[in-house]
């Protein structure tokens, strides 16, 4: 979600951020889910790093990918759910408890299994993994894992290269 500044502004002003914290406090996942990706379109990187709920915000996106992954009902649901933890990832806490989380080997299984689309799933997965990289834990978690399907992962690398080629 793309929202325009003038929209901005007005959620701002009228503290509709405030208003969305309250919503992560419910005792329902849906609804702390909901309100993590509208904060994850609305909020600056200074208010990301105010919000203390980086361990709830991960468990959750690894708990609804889980959940939907492997179910082509919820298919529109799972490219939402990965573009807004691509946004998500961008913060070292929420970096740090993914990786605690042990939430990699779900986002790499997004990247390798070649039932899933390129531009819808692959590449905000390689994107969120590429993000990864800059904690040190994850970097090693990759690394091994990377290796011991270096193969599969070059493959697809080099596909991800063409299809961008094609888009300029």
């Amino acid at each position: 979600m793309t929202l325009s500044k003038q929209l901005e502004k007005y959620i701002q002003n009228k503290h509709i951020i405030s208003l969305i914290l309250k919503l992560t406090n419910f005792d329902n996942d849906e609804i702390q889910l909901n309100a993590f990706k509208i904060l994850s379109s609305i909020t600056t990187e200074q208010e990301t790093k105010n919000i203390d709920y980086s361990n709830n915000i991960a468990d959750l996106f690894i708990k609804f990918l889980n959940k939907v992954i492997d179910d082509s009902n919820q298919t529109l649901r799972f490219y939402n759910l990965l573009r807004c933890l691509k946004h998500l990832i961008q913060y070292d806490q929420i970096k740090d408890e993914l990786t605690k989380q042990n939430g990699l080997p779900l986002i790499i299984r997004c990247v390798t299994d070649i039932k899933f689309k390129p531009l819808q799933v692959q590449q905000p997965a390689l994107e969120i993994l590429f993000a990864l990289t800059f904690n040190k834990e994850a970097y090693q978690q990759l690394v091994v894992a990377l290796v011991d399907d270096l193969d599969f992962v070059l493959s697809r690398f080099l596909f991800f290269l063409i299809i961008r080629q094609d888009s300029f």
